[in-house]
């Protein structure tokens, strides 16, 4: 981004606070309300050029707009402690710290993805959630029992409550055996027809 790249260069709450308007405009309050608060609480030398007053000024006015607008995302673990998790919204990782605490995000759709692996099975929960503005919402994700995961499955775009990927559960496997003992009881039980009726035709032909 542009103004990263200038404040990189030369610090000014001018710039900072024009990077925290980009933000803000395209829906970023959470990235908006951290630039303004950093220029609010910025201590500006006694030579500092009125525009950098003004514009900390500027950032204390659109940092109290900004009180109660972005959303809360609350993150409930089931089947799982959060030691063990590694649980990103919108790829980016979420500290276990953070966990503990309903964590701001922008209004707007969010995939949450909480996944485990090595010892605990190699597993993956995933769910979209649509936050509004203002608003605080608490989502569960839970890990249900299961094996060792095979290939992943990607989340589907549309998301879903608390849906699992990567494991097959012990109800299922048991479905999975009972099926295969069917099939196979089925493939004997043709075996044993066909040859019942090719002895009766060989009878008929003596």
């Amino acid at each position: 981004m542009l103004f990263e790249q200038a404040e990189a260069k030369f610090h000014a709450p001018t710039i900072m606070y024009m990077w925290g308007q980009a933000h803000e405009l395209s829906g970023g309050l959470v990235e908006a309300q951290a630039l303004y608060k950093r220029i609010v609480e910025e201590t500006l030398p006694s030579d500092a050029p009125q525009e950098f007053r003004d514009a900390q000024t500027k950032a204390r006015s659109s940092l109290d707009g900004l009180t109660g607008r972005t959303s809360l995302l609350k993150i409930v673990l089931k089947g799982m402690t959060a030691d063990k998790v590694k649980v990103t919204i919108d790829d980016k990782e979420i500290s276990t710290a953070a966990l503990t605490e309903p964590i701001p995000q922008n209004p707007g759709t969010h995939k949450i993805v909480a996944s485990i692996g090595g010892d605990d099975g190699g597993r993956a929960v995933f769910q979209s959630v649509t936050l509004k503005e203002g608003t605080t919402k608490q989502i569960q994700l839970v890990f249900r029992p299961g094996g060792p995961a095979g290939s992943a499955i990607p989340p589907q775009s549309n998301g879903c409550a608390s849906c699992e990927i990567g494991a097959r559960s012990a109800a299922t496997d048991a479905r999975a055996k009972t099926v295969a003992a069917m099939l196979g009881a089925l493939a004997l039980l043709r075996r044993m027809r066909r040859r019942k009726s090719e002895n009766k035709t060989q009878l008929k032909t003596l």
